[in-house]
Order: C-alpha cells, then structure tokens, then sequence
C-alpha cells in the first residue's frame, strides 16, 4: 500500500477512535406539565378553559420529565406542583383536600399513563403506586402547594436512561359542585400551575436526584382560564420553582427500603 492510500485511512480509523473515547453527551434535563396528554406528544394543551356550568367532566394535568445522566435503581417520585390564582385569596372552587370544603375530593391522582401517549414512556412500566399526599398553603394569599408520591416496591425499582420523557402522573381535577346547590366559587378565576420541583429517588443510593427546571422554556406550566396575572412572593405571573423541602421526602423514600 502506498503512502498516499494509506493517509485518508489512518484519518478515518483516528476519528473512529476519538470519537468511541469521548464521553458521552448529556441530554438536557427538567420536567413538563400539559392539560389532557403527556407534553411531548403534541395533543395536549398548554391552557384550559372551561365555562364553569356543569358539575360533570374533569380536566387533567399530566407531568413528565427527563433525565440528564442514567438514573439505576429508581424506586419513587416525590413530585411538587404550585398553583397560584389571579384573585385576593385562593378561591373554595381551588381547595381540595381540606376538611369542610365543598370540593375536598374533587382531584385525584392516577398513575395509569394514556394509551393512546406513544411518546412518552411510564417511568414505573405501569406498575407505581401512590397519591396526592399533601395540600399546602402557598408562597401568597392565594396559592397552594400540592405534594404527590409515586413509588413501586424494591422488587420493580427501574432504571432509567437520559434523553426519554417519561411520564410522571395524572392529577384529574374534577367538575363537581361547580355550579348549583353546594357549588363552589370562582371557578372562573384564572390561575397557573407549575410542576416546580421532583425528586427522584434511588432505592440503593444517595444522595437523590433533584431536578426543578422546564425541560424547554415554559413546559413545566400550565393555565387556567387563561392564567392571568396571579402574584406569588413578590412577583406577578406564573409561580417560580421553589426549592423542595426535602426531610418530608426522606421519611417517604425510607418506607420503600
């Protein structure tokens, strides 16, 4: 072989080599929140308006998130979604799981992915477990923190691999005592809701993985009614993602080991 053929094939196996070397590249990770189906897919929304004249019908919220690196041996989700409304206080329409309210049972969780989502893959392969754990008073007058836990037993921990959206949780916001005898107030008022912070978390390591930010600008919120300009610590518009409080979470993940 000539000195000349053989150049452009020492190039060639060079380039092969670097680029096996190279460590790989991290895919860019955060969390989504859509109305009806998982963000990725394209046939959710982004807003929800609703007319507030039946008690029947629901609207969900569905959240997802990727991952920058490899995640081995996940086993539960600690998940924080804040809501805040364009009004003086939080509306009775908004309250849920307050003892007295109206609308005390009127969302659930589920953790049953839709079907017909082809994009997104169920982190817990449809076999998590969980609920919305905690409704909590918010950073202003008229805002609220929602706490929901998913988790599978040790048995079924995952792992999960950077670059795929996988889907989180449906929180199903019902229509009941919206209008009518009992019905609730200001189902109309416009409001945000950000998925602000998850924790993921590993059932054979430590520290956790924390992500709290948009997987794209603006994918981690949803409105209501158009969302208005609700205030929240100081600031006018959809909610900040604030930092998760997370010695709740630590009692949590220790029932899964």
């Amino acid at each position: 072989m000539t000195r000349r053929s053989a150049t452009p094939f020492f190039a060639t196996s060079l380039a092969v080599t670097l680029l096996a070397c190279a460590p790989a590249a991290h895919a860019f990770e955060g969390l989504n929140l859509a109305w009806d189906h998982c963000h990725g897919e394209g046939t959710g929304v982004q807003n929800a308006n609703f007319a507030c004249d039946v008690n029947t019908g629901a609207h969900v919220m569905v959240g997802s998130f990727v991952l920058g690196t490899p995640a081995t041996d996940v086993s539960a989700l600690d998940i924080f979604l804040d809501l805040a409304v364009a009004n003086a206080f939080l509306p009775p329409w908004w309250e849920f799981l307050r003892e007295g309210s109206c609308r005390r049972f009127a969302a659930a969780t589920s953790f049953q992915q839709d079907p017909t989502d082809v994009i997104c893959v169920d982190w817990a392969q449809a076999q998590a477990g969980g609920a919305m754990i905690g409704y909590f008073p918010g950073y202003g007058e008229a805002t609220a923190r929602i706490q929901v836990v998913s988790a599978v037993t040790l048995s079924l921990v995952q792992d999960l691999s950077p670059g795929i959206e996988y889907f989180a949780f449906n929180l199903r916001i019902n229509h009941t005592n919206t209008v009518g005898a009992g019905s609730c107030d200001l189902c109309a008022a416009p409001a945000c809701i950000v998925f602000s912070s998850c924790v993921v978390g590993l059932a054979f390591e430590d520290p956790d993985r924390s992500i709290s930010a948009p997987a794209s600008p603006g994918s981690n919120a949803i409105t209501w009614q158009g969302g208005g300009l609700p205030a929240l610590r100081g600031a006018v518009g959809c909610p900040a993602s604030t930092p998760v409080h997370r010695s709740t979470w630590g009692q949590v993940k220790s029932q899964f080991r």
